[in-house]
């Protein structure tokens, strides 16, 4: 009987530790799929931020050549004037846009490193249920033996 007791025990340890853990990969499963959306609506800033910089580039080399091409006119300085201020203006938001771009390239780093680390420790505690389950199967098979042979010697 102390056996079976033993063995109800064991069942239900193993029972919390089943049920703690699922409720942990459940958790971190959550925790998971957060930081994917991050990652993608980080990537989705980052795929903006690229597309508004080539504007920029296309913008600046506009720029540049209407530049040379009114360097060649010498009574329209005002306008030379005018252009090189583009520049240096459009020039400027490419700086604060690449500074931006590499913020959110390290934000992405940092998820995807966040998610690797989720999928281990999601693989590690699933690896130890399934090592707990293992040592529940192996008690409970014990305990059925041995329930077995007490009762073999009772009848």
């Amino acid at each position: 009987l102390s056996q079976e007791k033993e063995a109800l025990e064991a069942i239900a340890k193993w029972q919390e530790s089943c049920t703690a853990s699922e409720e942990r990969c459940s958790e971190l499963e959550a925790e998971l799929q957060k930081s994917i959306s991050e990652k993608e609506a980080v990537e989705d800033k980052l795929r903006f931020f690229e597309s508004k910089n080539l504007g920029i580039d296309e913008d600046s080399e506009r720029i540049q050549g209407e530049e040379e091409e009114n360097e060649a006119s010498s009574s329209d300085q005002t306008k030379i004037v005018e252009l090189q201020q583009a520049l240096k203006a459009a020039q400027e938001t490419l700086a604060r846009d690449e500074e931006t771009v590499q913020k959110w390239e390290d934000r992405a780093s940092e998820l995807e490193a966040t998610v690797q680390s989720l999928q281990e420790q999601l693989s590690q505690q699933e690896q130890e249920a399934n090592d707990a389950i293992s040592q529940w199967q192996e008690m409970s098979t014990t305990a059925e033996e041995n329930c077995a042979a007490i009762r073999q010697e009772l009848d």
